[in-house]
């Protein structure tokens, strides 16, 4: 139990949650920032394209999708790994 709360830990500033957690709770950040700005560029280039506006919506929307279903895996995974794995 005391491992699925390392993130809610982690931001309020109640206890440790450990290095490795912390570690790669940066590494996840890391990574969401640059697909942020990825995605950003993406819907740049997405509106110059001659698709159809349902198309356009239809792949931002599966981008966002994807973006989140990445953002909450990690987390997932940050909180069922122990040190040393």
């Amino acid at each position: 139990m005391q491992q699925r709360w390392a993130l809610l830990r982690l931001l309020t500033g109640r206890g440790q949650v450990g290095e490795f957690r912390e570690e790669f709770f940066r590494a996840s950040h890391a990574h969401a920032g640059v697909l942020l700005v990825l995605s950003l560029v993406y819907f740049l280039y997405l509106d110059r394209t001659e698709y159809s506006i349902a198309v356009q919506w239809l792949a931002g929307l599966l981008l966002v999708a994807a973006l989140i279903i990445l953002a909450v895996g990690l987390l997932l995974e940050m909180s069922t790994q122990e040190e040393g794995q």
